[in-house]
């Protein structure tokens, strides 16, 4: 659950930074149009300016041209009308003819002529110094055109610039969500793996613990059996042994006196192998109690057992196993029946004991695979947090990008 969860983060997390970065692409995009659409604007009005400053720099040559024109013929005017005045000083120094008064009328014509003429002249000049001032706006028009078409061209550049530094990051950021898709891939069927081997192995496990605990119960109840039965041979021997029986009797009570000794011999040693297996099971208490969480079904079988050991207890004579009180066989008959009766005490411990250590011995490999399983899922949060930094990083470079 936690892997998935895990997975399903950093899905959204590339899926989020994948939005933002086409959103980001889209916005460059809509800047990259609208600044292409300025700067054709802007050469657009540039040619137009051109055209016009053109057309003012005909117009000012046109106007001047006529000026020139003007004044030549102002001075050619001004020639005419000095010589007319020196023509008239002397016709009146000689007296008025019939031709000096046509050649008055005639310079008072030239004279209405060239006050028009220094009108026009006048008015052709305010029409060049017009000129000049919209050709000199014009001028400037096209210089600001030019600066931002300048601008924009260096403006459109950077945003191209931009926009192929995206578009490796995004190759490298497709690279690397690939990458950890592949590696999610193969934790997912790693832990897919461990799961079923995991349920296989509580599978198997399961089986030999029913088996084993058959197999137990069917010693145990042959156990129990075998103690009543030799319990009754036992009565039946202290009853011959009281009516007061010959010596094939005797013989019986030796015999059963050696059989006693190799008993107490067999006790021993086994009460020696008890305290090794007890300082056995001293020394794995503290790994049994770290795995106790585990082993909630192997408590409840140590219960059931020690619960059925008890019951045993309650229905077996203490003194089953032993010799009567009322047949003096030998000075340590009590001794014997507590001796024999912690052998048998003690062996079925053991067999519950080998039961339990074989149990723990499966515990522990299963604690190995979820050792195991707990480096993958570490693994997994590694891939998880270097995903988030490389994303993390990759929101700071945008951000950046963005100041």
């Amino acid at each position: 659950m936690r892997e998935k969860a895990a997975s399903e983060a950093v899905e959204n997390a590339v899926r989020e930074a994948e939005e933002k970065w086409r959103a980001e692409m889209e916005e460059l995009s809509r800047a990259a149009r609208a600044d292409a659409r300025a700067l054709s604007s802007s050469r657009n009005r540039a040619g137009e300016l051109a055209a016009e400053l053109r057309e003012a720099k005909a117009l000012r040559d046109e106007w001047q041209k006529r000026a020139e024109a003007a004044m030549e013929t102002s001075e050619a005017t001004s020639d005419a009308l000095e010589r007319m005045r020196k023509a008239i000083i002397e016709s009146e120094n000689m007296g008025l003819s019939e031709r000096s008064v046509k050649d008055a009328e005639r310079i008072q014509k030239l004279v209405k002529q060239l006050a028009t003429t220094q009108e026009q002249l006048a008015i052709a000049q305010r029409e060049v110094h017009k000129r000049d001032s919209a050709r000199d706006r014009l001028v400037f028009d096209a210089q600001k055109a030019q600066e931002r078409v300048k601008e924009i061209s260096s403006r459109l550049a950077e945003v191209q610039a931009e926009r192929e530094h995206a578009k490796e990051t995004v190759s490298v950021e497709r690279a690397e969500k690939e990458r950890l898709n592949g590696e999610v891939v193969y934790l997912r069927g790693e832990l897919d793996r461990i799961r079923s081997e995991n349920e296989n192995e509580m599978s198997d496990f399961t089986d030999w613990r029913t088996q084993t605990e058959k197999t137990y119960n069917r010693e145990l109840n042959q156990a129990r059996k075998d103690a009543a039965r030799h319990a009754m041979t036992v009565r039946k021997l202290q009853q011959k042994l009281a009516q007061g029986k010959d010596a094939s009797d005797a013989r019986k009570i030796a015999q059963l006196e050696r059989e006693c000794a190799t008993v107490r011999e067999t006790v021993r040693e086994l009460v020696t192998e008890r305290d090794a297996l007890a300082r056995r099971v001293q020394d794995l208490t503290s790994f049994r109690s770290d795995a106790r969480h585990q082993k909630g079904s192997a408590n409840a079988r140590r219960a059931v057992v020690a619960h059925d050991d008890d019951e045993v207890d309650d229905n077996i004579d203490p003194g089953a196993f032993g010799v009567d009180d009322d047949l003096d066989i030998s000075g340590e008959d009590d001794e014997d029946d507590d001796i024999f009766n912690e052998a048998t005490e003690n062996l079925f411990k053991e067999t519950v004991d080998d039961f339990f250590e074989d149990d723990d011995a499966e515990d522990a490999r299963l604690e190995a695979a979820h050792a195991h399983a707990h480096a993958l899922a570490k693994r997994l949060q590694s891939i998880e947090s270097r995903a988030v930094a490389f994303l993390g990083a990759r929101d700071d470079f945008f951000e950046d990008d963005d100041l």
